[in-house]
């Protein structure tokens, strides 16, 4: 009966829970996974974020282009007809920047660091200048770069460019 004794306590101890120092590691473990998925999850959305930003700048770049494309060659090399610089928010639709107008500081009356502080705020330069000189036709065209920077929600300080050429007659009278 002494055997039978020592093999039911046998079963008895390797049916107990777990020890301490195994739930405690067990925690650890579950602690560090938990943190690694929160840490995903927030740079998931911080590179959500910054897309926003980056098509947003986009978008801005595109429309002053298209915007560019509705002048005539008098009005585009007129420094009194197209702004050089604009400011947007993120929202397009914002009233305190103007609504869709795409106003400049000086149409609405307030500095850009009063804005900045409010939103997100994009402030951009249109630079016009002579045509490649390398080319006989140089003088009929136009560089046109367009730059938008902004401070990223993140804080980053960031900046795209477009460059592009206008033609006085349009691109069909090069090409052929």
């Amino acid at each position: 009966m002494h055997k039978l004794e020592h093999l039911s306590l046998r079963k008895v101890k390797s049916r107990g829970g777990f020890t301490l120092v195994e739930a405690m590691v067990g925690i650890v473990v579950i602690g560090i996974v938990t943190s690694g998925l929160y840490a995903l999850m927030v740079h998931g959305m911080r590179v959500a974020q910054w897309s926003k930003e980056e098509m947003r700048a986009t978008q801005l770049l595109q429309e002053k282009l298209e915007k560019l494309r509705l002048y005539t060659w008098d009005q585009l090399t007129d420094t009194n007809t197209v702004p050089r610089q604009f400011v947007c928010g993120f929202n397009p639709e914002d009233p305190n920047l103007g609504g869709p107008g795409l106003p400049t500081p000086a149409t609405v009356g307030a500095s850009l660091s009063s804005w900045s502080e409010k939103q997100l705020v994009f402030s951009g330069t249109l630079d016009i200048a002579n045509g490649p000189k390398d080319v006989t036709y140089g003088d009929d065209m136009k560089t046109v770069t367009v730059k938008v920077s902004w401070t990223s929600s993140t804080g980053l300080k960031r900046q795209r460019s477009v460059t592009t050429y206008f033609a006085q007659y349009g691109l069909q009278n090069y090409l052929l």
